[in-house]
């Protein structure tokens, strides 16, 4: 899920950045430009090349920072899952319900 976000959050990034610094230009004749010519002036070309663009030269990074958002919430769900396991022991040790609310 974070790696289908990512990549959505990145390719409108990179077709409104590309918007952006070419408003006033019109596309030039490469070929990558020539995929995003589907629907002119509409921005959906604009979208399908960011995309392709992600797809070939960034998807390493999105998988790499979603892999460790995912490490990240696979910690907190063991800890959150001992905390309510040791729910009963922390009622009568201090230092333990100390240590879990850190």
């Amino acid at each position: 899920l974070q790696f289908i976000k990512a990549f959505m959050y990145i390719s409108m990034a990179a077709a409104v950045g590309d918007w952006y610094v070419n408003q006033s230009n019109e596309w030039d004749s490469s070929w990558l430009s020539k995929l995003g010519s589907l629907c002119k002036g509409c921005g959906i070309g604009q979208l399908f090349s960011a995309s392709f663009l992600i797809a070939m030269f960034h998807l390493g990074s999105i998988a790499v920072g979603s892999f460790i958002i995912a490490v990240c919430k696979l910690i907190n769900l063991l800890f959150s899952l001992l905390d309510y396991t040791i729910k009963d022991w922390q009622k009568e040790n201090y230092f333990l319900r100390m240590l879990m609310k850190c």
